[in-house]
């Protein structure tokens, strides 16, 4: 697959016509990147059965999760989550941007190929991944390091002059959640089309991670839907499966976590087709 870079990396022409980019890409709304993404899943079902594999290979390994223990002590996620997650936002998510990639830009590339150019990104896309999760914690160090700054100017105050402005009780409880989770967040969101942007643009992790920074401002919008569609599939399901749980038995409950747990897939799936369109939709010239 030929990789969809900014037009000062071209050599050749970088409009949407000679990089045979749908021109209705760039005018269609975010209700019409929801649908394209809809469509190019249903066009791709390679895809969606890899996907689907990687969930019943998830659930046939319960055992080993068993055994490993809940949650893994370091990083306080369960390990069936650290490996379903981990596949799908390496290898499922790679598979599905290339193969968008090519489709929304008109190339014609075999299973074959599609493997190859995802395997060839795999090692890229790890080191953006990481590069995502270290600048997520080291802004969580900068707010740590300022909250215990602005502290420590709280208790001066009140060793002056007798007022409570705050305190330790904003390191625990849900204010540390709001406060170094909302920064987490941000970085995690300035970093989000990172991964697409390696494997969609063949970009190195820098690259990435730099492109996806400065991108973000232009399409705040469109991303803000994304990352919080995509948050709320990944614990919509637990909050579904918990309400449901309050009304019936869970044999009844068989059933529907089963449907829900695929539509979850299905959904991550879009929401990486609707990444990739915000990627295209940045750096082809209109």
């Amino acid at each position: 697959m030929e990789p969809i870079r900014r037009r000062e990396d071209t050599h050749n022409c970088g409009c949407v016509r000679c990089r045979s980019v749908d021109a209705q890409l760039i005018r269609q709304s975010v209700g019409g990147d929801l649908l394209v993404g809809a469509v190019l899943t249903k066009r791709h079902p390679s895809v969606v059965v890899a996907a689907l594999g990687l969930l019943i290979v998830t659930g046939l390994l319960d055992p080993l999760w068993t055994r490993i223990g809940q949650p893994v002590p370091v990083v306080d996620v369960p390990a069936k989550a650290i490996f379903f997650f981990g596949v799908l936002s390496v290898g499922i998510r790679a598979y599905a941007v290339t193969l968008f990639t090519a489709s929304v830009s008109d190339q014609t590339v075999s299973t074959r190929e599609s493997i190859q150019y995802c395997v060839s990104r795999l090692p890229a896309l790890c080191a953006t991944l990481v590069g995502i999760i270290a600048a997520s914690f080291a802004a969580i160090g900068v707010a740590s390091v300022g909250a215990t700054v602005l502290f420590a100017l709280a208790l001066g105050v009140r060793a002056l002059t007798g007022l409570t402005l705050v305190d330790d009780s904003v390191f625990t409880g849900a204010s540390a959640t709001l406060m170094f989770g909302s920064v987490m967040a941000l970085a995690a969101f300035k970093f989000w089309l990172a991964p697409e942007i390696c494997v969609g643009g063949g970009y190195g992790p820098v690259a990435a991670l730099r492109l996806s920074w400065s991108l973000t401002p232009t399409h705040r919008l469109r991303l803000l839907i994304v990352v919080v569609g995509f948050a709320a599939t990944v614990f919509g399901g637990d909050l579904l499966a918990n309400a449901l749980a309050t009304i019936g038995s869970k044999n009844v409950l068989v059933v529907p976590s089963v449907i829900g747990a695929i539509m979850q897939v299905l959904l991550y799936i879009v929401w990486f087709a609707v990444g990739t369109q915000i990627y295209l939709r940045s750096v082809v010239d209109h």
